[in-house]
């Protein structure tokens, strides 16, 4: 947390230097004409999940190992060997019947 030496002083001398706390709430108070700070609003975090079952794009092998990678060529899987964990959880669940 920043604030300038003028926004202090003002503080200190509004309060008529009663305490840290009653100053930080004068320093925290928009001045006129300055829009107050809006709290960041919390990003969505996606994960990605390898799925159960993926194709090699580069030998075609059918991997159900839950790697990253080939089991025949090493090479990373692409990305549609991914799902994104938010999707599959918003998925409705089979009722057996």
């Amino acid at each position: 947390m920043g604030f300038s030496l003028e926004k202090a002083q003002k503080a200190v001398l509004k309060t008529q230097n009663k305490g840290v706390a009653d100053a930080l709430d004068v320093i925290m108070e928009p001045e006129e004409g300055e829009q107050p700070e809006k709290e960041a609003e919390p990003k969505e975090q996606k994960t990605k999940m390898i799925k159960a079952k993926w194709e090699c794009a580069v030998c075609t092998l059918i991997n159900t190992n839950g790697k990253t990678s080939c089991d025949a060529c090493c090479m990373a899987a692409p990305e549609e060997a991914y799902e994104v964990m938010e999707e599959k959880l918003a998925e409705p669940k089979k009722q057996d019947s």
